[in-house]
């Protein structure tokens, strides 16, 4: 019981009496799997034992129809089923079925082929989602249920003999949850995935209710529909403003992939303003954010939301990152947390509601004028063209690796969510990422068919487009065939609710099946017929009983001729660097505590020499450009969850493997730019003397990405070396040379070692003093473990990535990371003269327009192998 009481406390999960009785209760009935025999294969066709045939699921017509879909019971044991053969189903079958006819007795037998998979969950990740939520499980005093107060009734017995009994509100969950899914022609894709969330929401016990609502475009509006659990008469559109809820205590979760034509047009924006103004509204958003640039959100400002209080309106949620050089203000505008179905985006936001101050989340904001800049075409996913052979190629051209295998398994088996959630799981390498399979619908190998009747709600599944799924099989060996035909089958009888024993029957047409359940074998049957006859031997010959009539000839092979072709080999032949060594120091800041009660901080510098090799590039004139050798290595890239001021876009943290490669000692300098802005002209002009504060040894600053970016185009022509910005990942890399803490010289920062805003303390550091410029490079004679200088403050420096909101799916070695999409944001390290301290330390990120110039922004330069893009 102690054990418990602890485990509760360290839960922080705010647990009545009667909760904590059901818990243990519920535990006790809990029992543990049972260890399930797995059975043999069958290699006679009618010797199954009685002992097999009790273990064989049954019908689902035999079990109870009346099971709710709300069951908490979850089935945690992987199941498996048995395929026998058509013979051995036969016996099985007259043996536990009324008595057939005699032709139907006399009928052959065809064989069958034994399968055998299990199923996975549309959400493989709803355990840690249910914990993320637990900061949301808070209790309120109820307005309208009260309970008797045992403690003050018989205080007030005791000391005024008055025998009425003393009432104290109950205690209630805080929040009701409004769930609202935008449905479209893409749902589908999701639909299994939502309802799995959906489920979890109502089980969870976060939330006093849970409420889904259903939204439908008619005629380019929104109409809302509650979701009933059984089908009844045709409903009528409710008002949006039924969703609301006056005292507050209410949370709207818009389900969507922001990429209807009601998000385009606004329509759904209009609906987020009036939402607001009484509840907190947040978007869940179906797609990563790598795919966000094909959204609405890409119209958006990008920032970090925190909240000081618990339940606060959007409205008053505080901005964090928002742009400094936008003159917009960001109070004008509607305010949006974002979050996506992964257990860390979720807990962010979680904290956020639930007023945790030192907790962002990712949001957008949509300015007033955001619709001035939606493109014309409204980044349709409509084709130009629907030749196979180009959609395969323009896909495999952008797809990640996993994404090109997943869409080749596909080929082989109906396009099903549920089918292509089990490929995933059984073909794939763990973990299941929702990224792949949205790669594949947005990539327009797939188009969408409407299934509904007329005068019912629209319908859509998905299909590959004609031609494609022929291409696609031509990267699949016959082997990954097999496999995932076997994987698929299972599924398939589940779903159509059959035994598998009866599965050959399954891709037969005198199975005796209804119509419901031949409508929905027939496109794996189909396909299958297809597949089979490649995958040869017994799969031929079944084929072949599929279609008896079909012939199957082989095609005769043309004439092979004989060519003649030339070949090249290229040879690089390396620019010499000689690599010497040089010496400088490098300091440690050790804190000290000193007097009581005041705990009065002491910052002590400590210094020690330290030696490294670099090569020094000649500019001419006497200026020199002073290249350090960075060696190769791994580290964990963004922030821990406990750094102070950390930043929900540091995260997660993950390993990134650099290989060596050689940095500036330095940022750039004005004397630097100066001799390279003289040399002959790649794709832009130069501005001589760009900043603002002059000095030959100043950092360059007032110059925009594609400035840097011509700088190092310039300089690669007159070296011949590859000379180009750093990726986010080399930065870094190169930045914390080693350390984990937040800066390189600890876990704070002084000004007499960094060029910042020293009117700001950072953790336990102390106040210094802000210069209000920059400073010569180097001039605090302080280096990292590498020998690289001003890391941390000065100026900002330009990466070659893109920017991203977080670290999901990004790249695992030096890779700037940049999308397939053109984006205006790159990325920008290290802090500068006028930053807070917090937003100079190794993991901080941040982002600037990349065709827009500032005197806080420079850069440094990487002598190395281009960079890949991803």
């Amino acid at each position: 019981m102690n054990r418990l009481i602890e485990l509760l406390q360290h839960l922080e999960l705010d647990m009545s009496a009667e909760e904590i009785a059901d818990a243990i209760w519920l535990a006790n009935q809990i029992k543990l799997p049972l260890a399930i025999t797995s059975v043999d294969e069958v290699t006679q066709p009618n010797q199954i034992s009685q002992t097999e045939i009790s273990k064989l699921p049954q019908r689902e017509s035999d079990q109870n129809l009346d099971a709710s879909d709300d069951s908490t019971v979850e089935n945690t044991q992987e199941t498996t089923a048995k395929a026998y053969t058509r013979n051995a189903v036969d016996s099985i079958s007259q043996s536990n079925s009324p008595e057939k006819s005699t032709s139907e007795k006399s009928k052959p037998a065809s064989p069958g082929v034994p399968f055998k998979s299990p199923a996975v969950a549309a959400l493989p990740n709803a355990l840690e989602i249910g914990r993320s939520l637990r900061p949301l499980m808070r209790k309120v005093p109820s307005r309208i249920k009260f309970v008797l107060d045992e403690e003050n009734t018989a205080q007030q017995i005791a000391e005024n003999d008055v025998w009425i009994p003393v009432l104290k509100p109950a205690r209630e969950r805080w929040l009701d949850l409004v769930i609202v899914v935008e449905e479209n022609r893409a749902t589908v894709v999701w639909e299994e995935t939502i309802n799995e969330f959906r489920k979890l929401m109502e089980r969870h016990g976060a939330f006093r209710n849970v409420y889904t609502w259903n939204l439908r475009t008619n005629d380019g509006k929104p109409q809302f529909f509650h979701q009933q659990r059984k089908a009844t008469k045709k409903q009528r559109s409710r008002s949006p403003k039924e969703l609301l809820e006056p005292n507050g205590r209410r949370l709207i979760l818009l389900i969507s992939d922001c990429i209807s034509s009601l998000w385009w047009e606004g329509e759904i924006h209009n609906l987020l303003e009036l939402w607001s103004k009484q509840v907190s509204v947040t978007i869940l958003q179906l797609l990563p954010e790598q795919l966000w640039e094909r959204t609405v959100l890409d119209l958006g400002i990008s920032v970090s939301l925190s909240a000081i209080e618990p339940g606060l309106l959007n409205s008053k949620l505080t901005i964090h990152d928002f742009p400094f050089w936008l003159e917009e203000k960001p109070n004008q505008a509607l305010k949006l947390p974002i979050v996506i179905l992964e257990p860390e985006s979720l807990e962010y936001w979680a904290k956020v509601i639930a007023g945790t101050g030192n907790i962002d989340t990712v949001g957008i904001l949509f300015m007033p004028n955001w619709k001035e800049l939606k493109p014309t075409d409204k980044l349709s996913s409509s084709q130009t063209t629907k030749d196979p052979e180009s959609l395969v190629n323009k896909f495999y051209d952008s797809a990640s690796p996993l994404a090109r295998r997943l869409a080749n398994l596909m080929s082989s088996a109906p396009v099903s969510i549920p089918v292509i959630h089990l490929i995933q799981e059984k073909m794939l390498p763990p973990p299941r990422k929702p990224i792949i399979l949205a790669e594949i619908f947005m990539s327009g190998l797939l188009e969408p068919k409407l299934i509904s009747k007329e005068n019912q709600p629209e319908k859509w599944q998905y299909e590959f487009v004609e031609g494609v799924r022929e291409v696609l099989w031509r990267s699949v060996r016959l082997t990954e065939i097999e496999a995932m035909f076997k994987a698929v089958s299972e599924y398939i009888c589940q779903k159509a609710g059959i035994s598998i024993r009866s599965f050959p029957a399954l891709l037969f047409p005198n199975s005796g099946l209804d119509e419901k359940t031949k409508a929905e074998i027939f496109p794996f049957a189909e396909i299958n017929q297809q597949v089979l006859r490649q995958l040869g031997g017994d799969y031929a010959r079944l084929a072949e009983q599929l279609n008896p009539v079909g012939v199957i000839h082989e095609l005769p092979l043309p004439e092979i001729k004989t060519f003649e072709f030339e070949s090249a080999i290229i040879t690089e032949n390396e620019t010499s660097i000689n690599l010497v060594p040089f010496n400088f120091e490098v300091a440690t800041i050790e804190l000290k505590k000193l007097g009581w009660p005041e705990q009065k901080t002491e910052l002590n510098i400590n210094k020690q020499k330290n030696q490294a090799q670099h090569f020094i590039e000649d500019l001419g004139n006497g200026i020199q450009l002073e290249m350090v050798a960075i060696p190769g290595g791994s580290f964990m890239m963004g922030s821990p969850k406990n750094e102070p001021g950390r930043r929900e876009t540091e995260s997660p943290q993950h390993q990134v493997t650099v290989p060596p490669f050689l940095l500036g000692k330095y940022p750039v300098t004005q004397a630097q730019w100066q001799a390279v802005a003289s040399l002959t002209q790649v794709n832009q002009e130069l501005k001589p003397n760009p900043s603002r504060f002059e000095g030959a040894n100043r950092p360059v600053e007032r110059v925009s990405w594609h400035d840097a970016v011509e700088f190092c185009n310039r300089l690669s022509n007159h070296t011949q070396r590859p000379y180009r910005l750093p990726s986010e990942a080399e930065w870094e890399y190169a930045c914390r040379a080693g350390t984990t803490t937040p800066f390189h010289f600890g876990e704070t920062i002084t000004t007499d070692l960094a060029n910042y805003d020293g009117n700001y303390i950072y953790g336990d550091g102390v106040k210094g003093i802000r210069k209000g410029e920059t400073t010569e490079v180097g001039s605090f004679k302080i280096a990292n473990e590498f020998g690289l200088y001003d890391m941390h403050g000065n100026v900002w420096e330009w990466c070659q990535d893109d920017w991203h909101n977080n670290y999901e799916y990004a790249p695992t070695d030096e890779s700037a990371w940049i999308s397939n999409k053109a984006k205006i944001n790159k990325l920008l390290r290290g802090g500068s003269w006028g930053s807070d301290p917090g937003y100079c330390r190794s993991a901080f990120r941040d982002r600037y327009t990349l065709d827009i110039y500032y005197y806080l922004i420079g850069f440094r330069v990487v002598c190395s192998g281009a960079a890949r893009t991803l």
